[in-house]
């Protein structure tokens, strides 16, 4: 068994809280494109970077280390 996920909410003081999991079970990940699907979860609200993927290294991984308080998810762009 192996889970991935994550929730979100608002903080009393209006800030989104995210959380993740490591581990999923079998099906989690199909309930959830169902769920991205019909608009129960915006996933773009998590999307805190796009980059390219020439810029993985530099301004994927480093950001995600050096500045992780304000980075959730950074979207690598496949096509220039």
């Amino acid at each position: 068994m192996a889970c991935v996920g994550s929730t979100s909410r608002l903080t009393s003081s209006g800030e989104r809280k995210y959380m993740g999991v490591a581990t999923y079970q079998e099906g989690d990940f199909q309930a959830v494109l169902d769920a991205i699907a019909s608009g129960q979860i915006k996933p773009d609200s998590m999307i805190t970077k796009k980059i390219q993927m020439h810029e993985v290294e530099e301004e994927g991984f480093k950001t995600l280390i050096q500045d992780k308080d304000n980075h959730v998810k950074i979207l690598i762009e496949a096509n220039p």
